[in-house]
């Protein structure tokens, strides 16, 4: 190949096709003058010196993770791997390209086909697809994040792979390209996979709105609102469990492997006869599952063996293995343990997973709130409404990210004293979070500080009750109907008429310039909402939506007011892009006098989502040094060439 330099092994795609023949072994490649001790052994075969299926991350061709001696940097290393160098595979190689149809240039699915077909795996016909479970001894053991790991392990290694949870309990959702409403956990396993999420990997979400209610949302659509017993007793083993099986069904068709992820354990024996997100499918179908207990919680073996002990024979016979998670200290310390839960329960630990400091990964439920940043080296604290029924408390993720920035969680007015910037945030249940906000006399310390000229951003639910009126004469979302005041920061009215939600993703621009606005710079979210909102004489939209789902637009979302300090949007995600997050932090450390401000602003900005595919990238290291993951290969049956 006509390589030019070690970023060649993505480049070199293009002519593989004019490869007529095998090189043989090349002593002569400046590489190999310069590099031989760390690439070449005894009969290897030179036609790919840049691997074109690089990097596959397959421990069993003998590559690994190494460090950089400069850059210290992680990355996968090809020293050991002798299966693309190997004479009689280089064959086999040139002969599947040079049967693919088309141009000269192969695209990497096309190259990752032929590489399965190599290794011998099979995933043509019925029911091709494999399947594996991750469960967990108690919830946030890290199922969530072991998954979205073995995405990335499963996709680097050139499979088609989907994650999938039959029903998520989350407030912190995420719309689909579709306009499909599912959980923001399978939207982080998906990016992990490197697919497009969509509703069938989460066909069934529960939104609790509190006082034992929760919003069903069936295939990212609103169905109804249930109580714990009207859902077990007239849904979730009937027309709920049909739904998960034909979503399961239409991933199977799609993909080449599933990686499930469980809901809290499977062993909640006074709920087991309605549970359909643990091991009630993986019987079904028989396929593998593993066991995730948190180490931090204390009694780690209790929590295993006491599981295993109340599964039925049959959910035994498909738990294949565990893992340890959160761990800190010498891994030996635990080996008694380890042998003694071997010898009761003939399931072996797979992997003993360290605790993970400062992953940048959105938390899937409110369990996972926590203040932001550094405290004693922040300019400027920007101070979030902790309401009781909180969601997508992830969209200010972003804003932590900058060093001078610390975002902490408010529960009290005491807590607004430090603040330069208030965020009442989304909420499930906006009238009952209003009325909480008079309740605790935060509604009063808000407006009063805002007319002191402290800025006040309100998202979502936030945006409606900053607002003037919220009207909700049908009681769809207080107790019964009425119309409720606001907190009138912004001249807008909100409605709530129909059982109907917005989920769509949008793109568009600023259109004001001035305060904490560019104008011309673009923004970009997604809106989860219901009710519609009304702007008055008294403000002006801060945005122009151009993209809406699909569809080319021309609308003004938002409402600022007159001073420019008092900003409502229905977009979820707006801080995840530099847009509005560069010029908001600037203008907070100007406004105290800060003569160090963020960056100039760069289109080009790191977004949320780098810095989540950054932790991803860490965290899939990880699992893939601490976890035998040739153990789950295994259970998958896939037949990888040994090195």
């Amino acid at each position: 190949m006509n390589v030019k330099g070690h970023k060649a092994q993505n480049q070199g795609w293009d002519d593989l096709k004019e490869i007529k023949a095998p090189v043989g072994i090349r002593v002569d490649c400046p590489y190999y003058l310069k590099y031989g001790s760390t690439c070449h052994f005894e009969g290897q075969d030179c036609t790919f010196c840049f691997c074109p299926f690089y990097p596959c991350m397959d421990p069993y061709t003998g590559g690994m993770m190494v460090k950089g001696r400069r850059s210290r940097k992680w990355r996968w290393s090809c020293k050991e791997c002798r299966w693309v160098h190997e004479p009689e595979v280089v064959e086999r190689i040139l002969k599947e390209v040079r049967e693919v149809e088309g141009g000269a240039k192969l695209t990497r699915e096309e190259l990752l086909k032929i590489r399965r077909k190599i290794l011998g795996i099979n995933f043509e016909g019925d029911n091709h697809a494999r399947l594996l479970m991750v469960v967990g001894t108690s919830s946030n053991a890290g199922k969530s994040l072991l998954v979205a790991a073995l995405c990335r392990i499963f996709s680097d290694a050139g499979f088609r792979v989907a994650p999938f949870k039959a029903q998520n309990m989350s407030l912190n959702s995420f719309v689909t390209r579709e306009g499909a409403e599912i959980a923001w956990a399978q939207t982080l396993q998906a990016i992990a996979a490197k697919v497009e999420p969509q509703a069938e990997m989460n066909p069934i979400l529960l939104k609790p709105k509190g006082d034992m209610m929760s919003q069903v949302i069936v295939l990212g659509k609103p169905y109804a609102d249930m109580d714990g017993r009207s859902y077990y007793a007239n849904f979730s083993t009937g027309k709920g469990f049909e739904v998960v099986k034909k979503a399961l069904k239409k991933l199977k068709e799609e993909f080449d492997i599933i990686i499930i992820e469980g809901a809290g354990s499977p062993a909640e024996i006074n709920i087991k006869d309605f549970d359909i997100s643990n091991l009630r499918i993986a019987v079904e179908e028989n396929f593998p599952a593993i066991l995730v207990a948190d180490i931090e919680r204390g009694g780690v073996f209790a929590y295993l063996y006491g599981t295993l002990l109340l599964l039925s024979e049959a959910e035994k016979r498909i738990v294949k293995g565990a893992v340890i998670n959160k761990f800190r200290g010498n891994p030996k310390n635990l080996d008694p343990g380890i042998v003694e839960l071997k010898i009761r329960t003939r399931i072996p630990v797979l992997g003993i997973i360290p605790f993970l400091e400062d992953l940048q990964l959105p938390e899937e439920d409110s369990v996972g709130i926590k203040d932001k940043g550094t405290r004693g080296d922040a300019s400027v604290v920007i101070g979030v409404i902790r309401l009781p029924r909180i969601s997508n408390f992830t969209d200010f993720d972003a804003l932590a990210s900058h060093e001078d920035v610390y975002v902490k969680f408010i529960r009290s007015p005491r807590e607004l004293e430090d603040v330069s910037l208030i965020i009442v945030p989304g909420t499930k249940n906006t009238v009952k979070d209003l009325l909480w906000l008079r309740d605790t006399d935060l509604a009063s310390t808000i407006v009063k500080m805002a007319a002191e000229g402290v800025p006040v951003i309100g998202v979502c639910g936030g945006y409606q009750i900053i607002g003037k009126r919220i009207v909700d004469e049908k009681g769809l979302e207080g107790d019964v109907g009425a119309t409720y005041e606001g907190l009138g920061l912004l001249d807008v009215v909100t409605v709530f008429d129909v059982y109907d939600k917005v989920t769509t993703q949008v793109k568009g621009e600023i259109v004001i310039d001035g305060g904490f606005l560019e104008k011309r710079r673009r923004i970009s979210g997604y809106e989860i909402h219901m009710g519609v909102t009304e702007r008055g004489k008294d403000v002006k939209a801060p945005f122009n939506i151009f993209k809406r789902g699909k569809d080319d637009v021309d609308c003004l979302e938002g409402a600022l007011n007159k001073e420019m300090t008092v900003l409502g949007t229905y977009l979820h995600g707006v801080f995840d892009y530099p847009g509005l997050r560069k010029p908001l932090i600037n203008y907070l450390k100007k406004k105290r006098g800060e003569k160090k401000v963020v960056e100039k602003f760069d289109e080009r900005s790191v977004t949320r989502r780098e810095v989540i595919e950054e932790s991803l990238d860490r965290l899939t290291r990880v699992v893939t040094e601490k976890v035998r993951m040739t153990e789950i290969f295994r259970f998958l049956e896939l037949p990888f060439v040994e090195s």
